[in-house]
């Protein structure tokens, strides 16, 4: 779980290097997205931001650490776990 934060029903589990109050928040509107859709969050949201996760991590090597939050930050369920979490459009 390196430089990696998950949220699993009313639990949080982050990396120390990336648990700062942005990144907490948008767990949080992950928690949020998991309450509405129940069981489908793991096929809806779950599923989709790991995928995202790891295409990232394996294809975005040579990207700026910028570049590469926005891309993944912009991905629908991100945006709304963001959202859904507090955070404005410029964290």
């Amino acid at each position: 779980m390196k430089y990696c934060a998950i949220s699993l029903g009313s639990f949080i589990i982050a990396d120390a290097a990336v648990a700062d109050k942005a990144s907490l928040m948008h767990e949080s509107g992950h928690q949020r997205q998991s309450l509405v859709l129940g069981p489908l969050y793991l096929l809806v949201v779950g599923l989709p931001s790991i995928t995202g996760n790891l295409m990232d991590r394996f294809l975005h090597k040579k990207w700026s650490g910028e570049r590469r939050e926005r891309w993944y930050h912009a991905l629908p369920w991100e945006k709304s776990a963001d959202r859904l979490g507090g955070l404005n459009a410029e964290n």
